[in-house]
């Protein structure tokens, strides 16, 4: 099981560091403050930039990071070394998923060179299972190394592997030895509450009150990322100047605009019949340049994760498993469950089906305000 961030940073307080760490998620601000906690604690010397190497794995197999994980410090007992993006490491969601799986099963079938020996018409493809076996053994071969480099790490070394881009896949040899030592560190993006007592922690550290209600909307209508929740708290408390409390008004004022949280706020709107708040809404998306289509196409997506939350929801499932089962993040299920007591199931279907309509009306040519804006009425009298 991968670690949390909250587990790996008690560690880390309580002086247990792991020579081996891979970072992973949606939440990259978490994994910078994490690599920068490790690298303090780790680090303790007055010579800390010659005894940290950071590298980039693209092209980079993992024979090379254990040999550079291997070499000694300079005039000093520790080093720190982070791999950014290690291209040995197989990324599920990368074509090169199957090429990992067999990497790690390579050597234990050759069934295929029988059955192209015994058939020559099949020796075509026989030549293209054969290279592809020989670059999975390569590849088997090549993450060996770490593999064995986890066995006995160097004593006076911690490396750190960052998955920028993409998510370790956790059904090969290489990243589940790495996960069994308890290296594997996920930070994906945090729910609303998880969002809101970050910033309740933030807003205390700055010396500033906040009014009722002004951290709750900056958690749930800011996109969900610690990153941007940090730069929207940040411009609050710089336009709030000398004041000692900053009010909800303000907040509003401040936060950058974004199409996913109008969205949501147009859809609480519609589910509680409020046709003339979810039409200001629209006219107030329409004027900020946002493209008709894109609109109805972000209502459309919303619609539907709302339809499936709502099936989920009436077969048992728990709220918190719905960010896994419906392939998007916490913050995005828990406002499509949260969106689906307002609806029926029979209502999402007609729903789905009007906005099918539409999308055909717009791209033949009707006029995109008059359209949406018939279009919430209508959902908004169900």
């Amino acid at each position: 099981m991968a670690s949390s961030y909250e587990d790996i940073t008690d560690s880390i307080d309580q002086g247990k560091i792991r020579p081996v760490y891979l970072l992973y998620g949606e939440e990259d601000f978490l994994q910078e403050k994490l690599i920068e906690k490790i690298k303090k604690a780790w680090i303790t010397d007055s010579l800390p930039d010659f005894n940290f190497s950071r590298e980039d794995g693209t092209k980079m197999t993992s024979a090379q990071a254990a040999d550079l994980a291997n070499q000694l410090p300079f005039m000093s007992p520790r080093r720190l070394v982070l791999i950014e993006n290690p291209g040995f490491i197989p990324g599920s969601d990368r074509k090169s998923d199957k090429g990992a799986k067999d990497a790690d099963d390579a050597g234990e079938d050759n069934e295929s060179d029988a059955v192209s020996a015994a058939n020559p018409e099949e020796g075509a493809a026989s030549i293209k299972t054969g290279k592809a076996a020989v670059a999975a053994k390569e590849a088997k071969n090549s993450n060996q190394a770490l593999q064995d480099y986890l066995t006995d790490p160097a004593e006076g070394t911690c490396l750190i592997l960052w998955c920028r881009k993409g998510k370790p896949d956790r059904r090969s040899k290489l990243v589940s030895a790495i996960e069994k030592a308890g290296g594997l560190v996920e930070t994906p993006l945090l729910r609303t509450d998880e969002a809101l007592r970050e910033l309740r922690r933030l807003a205390a550290s700055s010396g500033k009150k906040f009014g009722p209600g002004a951290l709750e909307h900056l958690a749930r209508y800011s996109r969900p990322s610690l990153r941007v929740l940090y730069g929207e708290l940040e411009k609050a408390i710089t336009y709030g100047g000398d004041v000692d409390s900053i009010d909800l008004r303000m907040v509003q004022a401040i936060m950058t605009p974004s199409l996913e949280a109008d969205i949501f706020t147009l859809v609480d709107a519609l589910g509680q019949k409020k046709s003339s708040h979810a039409i200001g809404q629209l006219r107030g998306l329409l004027t900020r340049g946002e493209p008709a289509l894109r609109i109805l196409f972000m209502m459309v997506r919303q619609f539907r994760l709302i339809f499936r939350a709502k099936i989920y929801l009436q077969k048992g499932r728990a709220r918190r498993q719905l960010g896994s089962d419906m392939d998007c993040s916490p913050f995005v299920a828990e406002k499509a469950a949260s969106q689906s007591s307002n609806f029926t199931i029979e209502e999402l279907e007609q729903i789905l089906r009007l906005l099918l309509e539409k999308d055909f009306q717009l791209k033949n040519g009707a006029n995109p305000k008059h359209a949406l804006e018939e279009l919430i009425m209508v959902i908004a009298s169900m």
